[in-house]
């Protein structure tokens, strides 16, 4: 079995679990980065229903527009800025739990 050096790894932990201490140690290595989590899911799940139908195209934008803008406005940013555009094309459906799982693969 060979590693694929060009694919990435995801480690996924839930809060409270010792994966900031994890990233910090993982982030310390010079080919790993690990952005500080922006809590997509935990600040915007308690008001997905305020955006309304997100079948409806001004709904869907308007809420990843907002993702993109905590990660851009986040207490600890991450060094790119997220493409409201490019972050609807990575989506398989239109909510909330996939735009959090599409933001890393971009």
């Amino acid at each position: 079995m060979t590693l694929d050096t060009e694919r990435p790894v995801f480690i996924v932990g839930t809060e409270r679990s010792g994966s900031n201490l994890l990233r910090l140690v993982l982030n310390s290595h010079s080919r790993i980065f690990i952005p500080h989590p922006p809590h997509i899911v935990h600040l915007l799940r308690p008001v997905e229903r305020d955006y309304g139908d997100l079948r409806r195209e001004a709904a869907w934008r308007l809420l990843v527009g907002d993702v993109c803008r905590l990660v851009r406005w986040h207490t600890f940013p991450w060094e790119i800025t997220l493409q409201p555009d490019e972050v609807m094309r990575a989506c398989r459906r239109r909510d909330l739990f996939s735009i959090y799982a599409a933001v890393p693969e971009i």
